[in-house]
This record gives structure tokens, C-alpha cells and sequence, in this order.
């Protein structure tokens, strides 16, 4: 872990995620494919990928932060509506 904080996944963590988690769509009747996109930024990469692949619908969750953490940090979701042609669906956090 880094010293703020943050864990980043290596390319082969990230790969094993993605294997599983189609593989869980999948056994749930879902037609699911998965890729570990390039670095860039999220949003323009998420639009990118989902241009690329012809996609109807880009799903995403929302980690809501709050206004003013979204104002220092950008808000992925709200980028990703302006960066992609393709309807976004953004599914609320729900916290305990």
C-alpha cells in the first residue's frame, strides 16, 4: 500500500478479477466479456472501450463522495456522461 493510502492492483490481479467476475455473469445467464483497460483516464477510457466494443449501455457505480470531494478529486461518473456517446446508467452506493 502506498503511504496515502491508495492499493493498486497489478496487471495480473486485475486480469484474474476480471476472469471471475465474467465468469460469475455468465453462470448467471449474462453474455459478458471482460478486458483490463489501458491506463489513461477513467472516464475517457471507459467511453473508449465501450465505443470500441459497440456497446448500448455503459453501467457504473458511484462511490459518492460528496460535493466537495468531487469538486478536489473529479467525479469519474459525471466525466464519463460528458465523454461517451453511449447511454450511462449509474448505480447509487448503498452504505449499511
Amino acid at each position: 500500500m502506498s503511504p496515502a493510502g491508495a492499493y493498486f492492483e497489478t496487471e495480473a490481479e486485475s486480469q484474474r478479477t476480471i476472469e471471475r467476475t465474467v465468469q460469475e455473469l455468465r453462470a448467471a445467464g449474462v453474455d459478458a466479456q471482460g478486458v483490463v483497460a489501458p491506463a489513461g483516464p477513467v472516464a475517457v477510457t471507459l467511453a473508449s472501450v465501450a465505443e470500441d466494443w459497440n456497446a448500448d449501455l455503459i453501467v457504473t457505480g458511484s462511490s459518492r463522495m460528496g460535493d466537495a470531494a468531487s469538486l478536489v478529486l473529479g467525479s469519474v461518473s459525471h466525466n464519463l456522461l460528458h465523454a461517451s456517446d453511449v447511454p450511462v446508467l449509474i448505480a447509487e452506493r448503498v452504505r449499511p
